[in-house]
């Protein structure tokens, strides 16, 4: 993973780099007065011109790809036909945050103490609040994704992390968390990753309530 991950990062300097090295190689292919010799050198400068194309077209591939989405391995959603809908599920949540903010969107910014708290006692809501968040998140616009994520508090995403990690998303949480420390060179793969996500984020929220019901129940 790290490997590809180089390459995708610096695919751009590696065939910038074989084009220039490349066309500097022209210079003593001409000048040489030396046959064989010139024919090498035009030779490596096809062959560098060459792979710097392929490097670039293959970093380009790579990084259209390279955009994560849910781990493999987790559920998509461990919930049966007869069991709870997702608009169940989404009106059960925004229900228990109503009073506590007026607009989600706000929420991933600034998480209201009261609600904090709120959560500290109530430990089963926390997971699937902050799967909430993701998903609101992930509905919206490119550049908005982007703004809301790069300018939220790493604390709060930190609890935000931790709470997700409650669920059983350990894999989810660390990789959001380590995007976080990175956002200023991980701006193009953000939106993506939340964009192509929502559907996880839906399905674990459903699943997760199908699993606590009894412990909802009894919170109410």
């Amino acid at each position: 993973m790290k490997r590809n991950k180089f390459f995708i990062d610096y695919a751009t300097h590696l065939s910038t780099a074989c084009a220039v090295v490349g066309m500097i190689l022209i210079i003593p292919a001409a000048a040489t007065k030396i046959k064989a010799l010139g024919v090498v050198l035009y030779i490596l400068c096809a062959l560098l011109l060459a792979g710097g194309g392929v490097i670039l077209y293959l970093g380009h591939r790579a990084k259209s790809v390279a955009a994560p989405v849910a781990p493999k391995g987790q559920p998509k959603a461990d919930v049966s036909e007869d069991a709870l809908s997702f608009a169940d599920v989404l009106e059960g949540i925004d229900s228990y945050l109503d009073g506590y903010i007026q607009e989600l969107p706000a929420l991933i910014l600034d998480t209201p103490k009261e609600l904090r708290i709120k959560l500290e006692r109530e430990q089963v809501f926390r997971p699937v609040v902050a799967l909430r968040l993701l998903w609101e998140l992930s509905g919206k616009e490119e550049q908005e994704i982007l703004y809301q994520f790069t300018e939220v508090d790493e604390k709060a995403v930190g609890y935000l992390c931790g709470a997700i990690c409650d669920a059983g998303e350990r894999e989810l949480a660390d990789f959001i968390f380590e995007m976080k420390r990175n956002a200023q060179r991980e701006q193009s793969r953000i939106p993506t990753f939340f964009r192509k996500n929502r559907g996880y984020f839906e399905a674990r929220m459903t699943a997760y309530v199908t699993q606590h019901m009894e412990e909802f129940g009894s919170d109410e």
